[in-house]
């Protein structure tokens, strides 16, 4: 995001008016270069008021304020990196996360965090905004430990901006002015049988944004890594995923025909059709998600995993790459190398199996390796289907193998 396009406006020119247009100017860039953010923004309402030295959160009431003065010395890019910063407090929790700790050494930490994963995504941020390389990849817990050490902690104390999580709700009489509105919170039923709104489960919220955001193609892996963490597995997925594929291959043979049980590659277009039966050799269909959301590593661990697989069970695979659409598609003998990779952009599952049906493949099994960031086939399309997820994103059909289960609170 280019920084240096938009100047800025002087602070007398700076209304209620004025704000809402730059506002809008702001959140169209967070829509157009890091949607995860303006996705979680609509949750907020905005309002201008100089009750805050900066800009703030009440996160009693899912509202954030800026201070006038302040946002006019921003550029717009500026401007959008400020509340991406004040939504990212909100989302993450920091008000729950504190348990305690002092609440202006536990803003800075989350303030390090917070901005560590900003940065990577808009490449520069405002002058007073605070940043240590050393903090990459670090959570605001662990930042909090490490300030202790930090030999100008005290004069960062009486510097820094006060602590931009509101500790309270404003107080009623603070002057304070409505431009731009955010979802209407759902009703709860209290004890007394009355009615209170409910803040937005931040957990799904979260995992909606960073879904649409992915079918953009609008996340690197750099920054979902850095979102969630790189979390170990909770179980040995390639061990998982091969006795899975094992179990699916190893039935015996497919060179006759019988109607029990029927093909289940039919059922869903009510057409009762006989599957097959017998000896013949155990085939796989193996599909790679090459979308911009899936990192290097990630595809070069599944690709290394089946091919490991096909080479010990000596069956012939049906290879798949596919992202928005379906770049390659061709039988691979064991004895073939697996081809290079090429894709990016936006997830769709429907055109793998739309491939499998038109190319009328039949094989016992479809491994899928991919984040599950994507367009889900409207229903099941009678395949043995493991999806093979680097996200807990839960797939409508098939067996699911975890990779690793990305947790909230991380930054």
């Amino acid at each position: 995001m280019d920084t240096n396009k938009v100047q800025p406006l002087h602070s007398e020119d700076l209304n209620a008016d004025n704000l809402a247009v730059r506002l809008n100017l702001a959140v169209e860039l967070l829509y157009l270069h890091v949607p995860f953010w303006a996705l979680l923004l609509e949750n907020l309402s905005i309002h201008v008021t100089r009750g805050v030295p900066t800009a703030a959160v009440d996160t009693f009431n899912s509202r954030m304020y800026l201070n006038p003065e302040f946002v006019a010395e921003l550029s717009n890019t500026h401007f959008s990196f400020l509340i991406a910063h004040e939504v990212a407090h909100v989302a993450f929790n920091s008000t729950g996360r504190r348990q305690g700790r002092d609440p202006e050494k536990w803003n800075i930490a989350t303030d390090y965090a917070i901005n560590a994963v900003l940065r990577a995504s808009f490449g520069s941020m405002p002058e007073v905004a605070l940043y240590k390389s050393e903090y990459e990849d670090t959570s605001a817990e662990e930042i909090f430990t490490l300030l202790d050490d930090m030999p100008q902690l005290d004069k960062l104390l009486q510097d820094v901006a006060p602590n931009d999580v509101l500790l309270q709700p404003l107080s009623e009489d603070t002057n304070t002015h409505e431009v731009r509105g955010g979802k209407q919170p759902a009703d709860t039923e209290k004890g007394d049988n009355s009615v209170s709104k409910a803040n937005p489960d931040w957990n799904a919220e979260i995992t909606k944004a960073m879904t649409h955001a992915k079918m953009q193609g609008k996340v690197s892996s750099n920054f979902e890594r850095k979102l969630t963490g790189e979390k170990d597995s909770q179980i040995n997925w390639q061990s998982v995923l091969r006795q899975k594929v094992s179990q699916q291959l190893s039935r015996d043979g497919r060179d006759d025909f019988s109607y029990i049980p029927p093909n289940r590659r039919f059922l869903y277009q009510d057409i009762i059709l006989p599957s097959s039966i017998g000896h013949r050799k155990p085939t796989l269909a193996y599909c790679v998600d090459t979308s911009g959301s899936m990192s290097s590593e990630e595809l070069e661990q599944g690709i290394a995993e089946i091919d490991s697989i096909r080479q010990i069970l000596q069956v012939r695979l049906y290879f798949i790459v596919c992202d928005y659409d379906i770049t390659t598609s061709k039988w691979i003998e064991p004895n073939e190398d697996i081809p290079v990779l090429t894709g990016g952009g936006g997830t769709s599952f429907v055109p793998i199996f739309d491939k499998l049906e038109e190319e009328n493949i039949d094989c016992d099994v479809v491994v899928i390796f991919t984040d599950g960031y994507g367009i889900f086939p409207e229903s099941d399309r009678g395949y043995d289907t493991i999806w093979v997820m680097t996200s807990n994103v839960e797939p409508s059909f098939g067996e699911c193998v975890n990779v690793r289960i990305p947790t909230r609170c991380d930054i």
